[in-house]
């Protein structure tokens, strides 16, 4: 019995609730009956081994009797309960609005943009120009020497002489025939006198 009653001396609420802790309180009461014979002295000794937050909070109400006290512990108890799990909700949506937060995909950064090398210009193609066959031209001085040469084996049947020919002769009309006819004269046209007179010329390769 000695132990109960120290037992029931040492009792506190600690973290047991209030139905919890009425149960072992009125449990232990029995063997400290003489200690609670009024209800004003089982009041006191509820009250005095309560939780500080539920005994401060039933502080501020008039309680004359061991039904109001627990009327009163009750209701506060279920008023702490709902703060409680008020704040459990509350820390339950902020966690997870965070924990989604932080699983959206991350942005890559921008690529940072450097600024390119100058290039050599590219050179352009330019096709080969086709080569043009170059035609040699006999030059005016030789076509010119080639001619003095030629006139100059040239008889004039007019006047005899060398290097031109009898339409061209400077001296009057005599009627001779040349010098390298003799006998009767025979007329000739131009073209005759001239296709006699005209060179060979051998074709060059």
């Amino acid at each position: 019995m000695e132990i109960k009653k120290k037992e029931f001396l040492n009792l506190k609420q600690g973290n047991m609730t209030f139905m919890e802790f009425m149960e072992r309180f009125n449990y232990l009461g029995r063997y400290v009956a003489a200690d609670m014979n009024t209800e004003a002295k089982k009041v006191e000794l509820c009250r005095d081994r309560l939780a500080p937050e539920l005994n401060h909070a039933i502080t501020a109400h008039e309680i004359t009797s061991m039904k109001s006290l627990v009327e009163k512990a009750l209701r506060v108890e279920s008023s702490e309960k709902e703060v409680v799990e008020d704040r459990k909700r509350k820390w339950a949506a902020k966690k997870f609005a965070s924990g989604s937060s932080s699983t959206r995909p991350r942005l890559a950064p921008s690529p940072v943009v450097r600024p390119m090398a100058p290039q050599p210009p590219r050179q352009m193609y330019v096709p080969p120009r086709p080569q043009t066959q170059i035609v040699r031209q006999v030059p005016r001085t030789v076509q010119a020497a080639g001619d003095a040469s030629r006139n100059d084996n040239v008889a004039c049947y007019n006047c005899g002489k060398k290097g031109h020919y009898s339409p061209n002769c400077p001296y009057p009309k005599t009627g001779k025939s040349g010098p390298h006819t003799q006998g009767a004269p025979q007329r000739r046209n131009v073209a005759d006198e001239f296709a006699e007179h005209l060179p060979t010329w051998k074709v060059l390769g």
